[in-house]
């Protein structure tokens, strides 16, 4: 009978690098735009372009988020424990949840 062992191993490294993909994801990443909103937004921002100098004022809230998810993102590539992902893609896609969901469901069917 084989050994389990080395079949047990590399099944919880699967399971960790799924862990670590799945963790990696925001809301932001899979969530589709909000075409509405976007088109609300950028109709106050061409009245209020209009009664300014015409400079382009991002919603700072928006700015910040970016600019701490930047830093996020700076600060994962920086550890010494990253798990890189396997396409090496700036952020992951719903198509990437969905990837790791059917691999993280075969991974937990019984041998």
């Amino acid at each position: 009978m084989p050994d389990p062992l080395p079949q047990h191993e590399a099944l919880m490294q699967e399971t960790r690098v799924i862990s670590a993909a799945l963790g990696n994801i925001r809301f932001s990443d899979i969530v589709p735009p909000d075409l509405e909103a976007e088109a609300h937004a950028r109709e106050h921002l061409e009245t209020a372009n209009n009664d300014d100098d015409g400079d382009l004022v991002p919603n700072e809230e928006l700015q910040e988020k970016r600019d701490m998810e930047g830093l996020e993102d700076l600060m994962t590539r920086m550890s010494a424990g990253a798990v890189a992902s396997v396409d090496n893609k700036a952020r992951p896609t719903a198509e990437d949840v969905t990837r790791l969901g059917v691999a993280l469901a075969s991974s937990c069917k019984p041998a």
